[in-house]
Parts: structure tokens; sequence; C-alpha cells
């Protein structure tokens, strides 16, 4: 399902805020991020993020090196390496970011659809580590919002996350 060739969709502010940090784990560009206190980056699992305070960082394309966004989870050739610098951007209420919405099945939640307008959460100690679920499960409900979905989609039956826009809170 290739919609957009950025990350970025929306962005309110000027000038958009960009931080780079060296990455601690795989990244994908749309996932939303944590600092750990040795200054590395890696997917927000939540836990990490509440005992660390950060913004709400999203990995963005790395245009430096050409590479683009990728439209399925399976494709590799845009993940940032453990090691690289990771281009995130700091977002803002109101903005739209391209993230991961994570598949069915995690955390015991049976079903992952997401409605437009329903609040979402970045997915906190379920193997999908920086992407997001929506926010109506008791497994989610002591995480922070992240923002609210800007489309519909039912992922209940699939195995790997798919792409979706949401806006910042």
């Amino acid at each position: 399902m290739e919609k957009f060739n950025t990350i970025r969709l929306a962005v309110y502010g000027m000038p958009p805020v960009e931080v780079e940090y060296p990455a601690g784990a795989i990244i994908k560009p749309g996932m939303f991020c944590s600092i750990l206190p040795n200054g590395t980056i890696i997917p927000d699992p939540d836990a990490v993020a509440a005992s660390v305070p950060s913004p709400k960082l999203v990995a963005i394309e790395n245009t430096h090196l050409g590479k683009g966004v990728s439209y399925t989870f399976a494709d590799t050739a845009g993940d940032y390496q453990i090691g690289d610098m990771v281009t995130c951007y700091i977002t803002r209420p109101g903005d739209k970011v391209w993230t991961w919405l994570a598949p069915g099945g995690v955390s015991g939640q049976t079903a992952i659809a997401a409605d437009f307008g329903q609040p979402c959460c970045v997915a906190a100690d379920t193997g999908w580590a920086g992407c997001v679920l929506p926010l109506n499960a008791p497994f989610v409900s002591l995480m922070a919002q992240a923002g609210f979905f800007s489309e519909t989609f039912d992922n209940t039956g699939g195995s790997a996350p798919v792409r979706m826009v949401i806006t910042i809170s």
C-alpha cells in the first residue's frame, strides 16, 4: 500500500525540529523512539519512556543516504542499523505522521482495529516496540496517549505491523 514517500505528513510550527542519536537497536522509519541514558535511541517500548522522559520522537527516513520509506514491515532497505545515526523528528500536537499499527494477537488483545479519531498509544512489551495500538484495552490503560488515528484499518488477522496515519496529541 504505497501512499506516501515521507514519514512527516503535516507539520505545525516552524521550523521542524530534528535530532540525531546513534541507534541502540534496529529502527524503522515511522517508529516512535526513546532516548536511553547512554545516549542511544531505541524503538519506544513505553516502559522505558515512562522512566526516561523524552519528547515524542518519530524516526524519519534517512534522505542523506538516499533511503526512502518502507511500505511493508518486512522491507528492511530503509532501516537504521545498530550504530547508525538515526534522524528523529520531535513531534508537536497536530502533526501527522505515517507510523506502524501493531498486528492482531498482541499481548492477549485479539482485535487490532483502528478507527478514525480513536486515541492510540505506543505498544509496550509486545514485541512490536515503536508501533501504535488503539488505546482501548486494559493492558494499555496506563500508557501515554501518542495521538489519534487519522484513518480506519483492521489489522486483526495481520501477522506484521501495517502503515497508519496518526495525528499527534
